[in-house]
């Protein structure tokens, strides 16, 4: 985890200045030692606090609930695409394999977007469990999402 200026895409989603320091947390995703997803994390500068939690063993989300930041609405985008040669080395894939990618927003409890995540698990080993909310609107109003998908 280190500093960072923000690239174009995260100035947009997390409606940056420019140019904006963040913090950037790179993580190779693990199930039972093996290679799950790889995951860029970038935080607004206001979280700088969360790298002195251990996030190796930790949980991210805690980490940010105990500096006082409370995630509390992700906004996220689901698409397929292919390994780099890199990102299939990291995942133990044959180069150019099926990556499932989720790319996410994360606003605090005042509706700050403090979190853009983007995600690339190995399409082999993850599954999405998806439930939709079929009520009417006037029960479950729809919000639109922060950003347009990539």
């Amino acid at each position: 985890a280190k500093k960072e200026i923000a690239t174009a895409a995260d100035r947009k989603a997390l409606a940056l200045k420019d140019p904006s320091s963040v913090i950037v947390i790179r993580r190779l995703r693990l199930a039972d030692g093996t290679p799950l997803a790889l995951e860029k994390v970038v935080l607004i500068a206001k979280c700088a606090k969360v790298l002195d939690e251990d996030l190796e063993n930790g949980s991210l989300h805690n980490a940010l609930r105990k500096i006082g930041i409370q995630p509390t609405l992700a906004s996220g985008w689901l698409k397929a695409r292919l390994a780099t040669s890199q990102e299939a080395k990291k995942l133990d894939l044959p180069t150019k394999s099926p990556l499932l990618v989720e790319t996410r927003v994360i606003e605090d409890q005042d509706g700050n977007q403090i979190e853009h995540t983007e995600t690339a698990y190995a399409a082999n080993r993850y599954v999405v469990d998806i439930k939709l909310n079929c009520a009417p609107a006037v029960i479950a109003p729809f919000n639109a999402a922060p950003i347009d998908p990539a």
